[in-house]
């Protein structure tokens, strides 16, 4: 028995489009925005208000079945020594932090396969956001700080090259 899949003034091909772009049936994005070894390049890094720069930093994830861990261990500029992680979800359910002063959680969304925002909290209230862009043409994560509530950018940009 075939089944035919048509609407009326579409060819099969614009029909074929419409159904692969319908939601639930388009494609899934196979990378994570985040998954990967960076390391930080200092000379493009520009720390806002607030924002402790960093010497060297590691920052390590990876693809989990429910969504990515990561952990950063990093230098700063004084010489203190900096360390910590989070595992989490990327449908902005509220995922567990490590090491990181005054949060207890993150929440993540995937917005592309390139993009994610993270909001971080402490008892249920925000305390940082960012946005992280990954570029495949020049294998970088750029960390972008933005308020957690409106998503206005800010002024730190982070910027890691892939290891």
């Amino acid at each position: 028995m075939e089944t035919r899949f048509s609407m009326p003034g579409m060819s099969r091909v614009t029909a074929l489009c419409a159904f692969l772009a319908t939601p639930g049936t388009a494609h899934q994005p196979t990378t994570d925005p985040l998954s990967g070894r960076w390391e930080l390049n200092v000379a493009r890094t520009h720390y806002g208000g607030g924002a402790e720069p960093r010497r060297r930093e590691s920052f390590h994830c990876t693809r989990t079945d429910a969504g990515v861990d990561c952990s950063i261990q990093g230098q700063r500029a004084d010489g203190g020594i900096v360390g910590g992680g989070f595992t989490a979800a990327y449908d902005g359910t509220p995922g567990p932090t490590r090491g990181i002063p005054d949060v207890d959680h993150v929440q993540l969304i995937r917005v592309s396969a390139s993009i994610a925002d993270a909001t971080f909290t402490l008892r249920g209230r925000s305390v940082f956001a960012y946005r992280a862009v990954r570029s495949s043409g020049t294998r970088s994560l750029t960390i972008i700080s933005v308020d957690p509530v409106t998503r206005a950018v800010l002024h730190s940009v982070v910027v890691y090259d892939q290891r």
